[in-house]
Formats: C-alpha cells, structure tokens, sequence
C-alpha cells in the first residue's frame, strides 16, 4: 500500500494471494443481477474478471437473452427485476 496501491490489488502481492477451484449455480436472473453488479467499469476488477469468464457459458446456454442483455445492459450497471 505504501506504492498507493488499493488494499483490494495490494493482497495480490503478498503471498496469500491464492488461487482456488470453485463451482457455481445459478439461474438466468440471478447471473443477469450478478454481471448488473459486478461487470459494469468501476467494480473491483477481480469481479468484472469473474464477469467475463462468466459471460461465455451464459451466452451458450441462453443465447437469446444473452445477445439481449449484452445489447441492452452488460456494464451499465442496471439492476435486473
């Protein structure tokens, strides 16, 4: 922190920065809600990372809504229903 990092990047450089396997589910709103929140250009970048690793399987399992919500919404930060 001393370099004026955030305290969010700066763990990246202590050796606690882990990498872990983790498995997810969720529906087709709660994945729009989750990108609402965390794709749009000010959240923390591990979470728009996250976003876009995402983004591929939403769009092959739910094409349509997908081309919808990348046209209409991805990273503007609106909150799904």
């Amino acid at each position: 922190m001393a370099e004026g990092c955030s305290e969010e990047h700066a763990r990246s450089l202590i050796p606690f920065d882990v990498r872990q396997h983790w498995v997810m589910s969720a529906n087709v709103r709660s994945l729009m809600h989750l990108m609402d929140l965390r794709a749009k250009d000010d959240a923390q970048l591990e979470a728009q990372q996250m976003c876009e690793l995402i983004w591929p399987h939403f769009e092959a399992w739910v094409p349509a809504i997908a081309a919808w919500y990348k046209k209409n919404r991805w990273a503007k930060a609106r909150l799904s229903p």
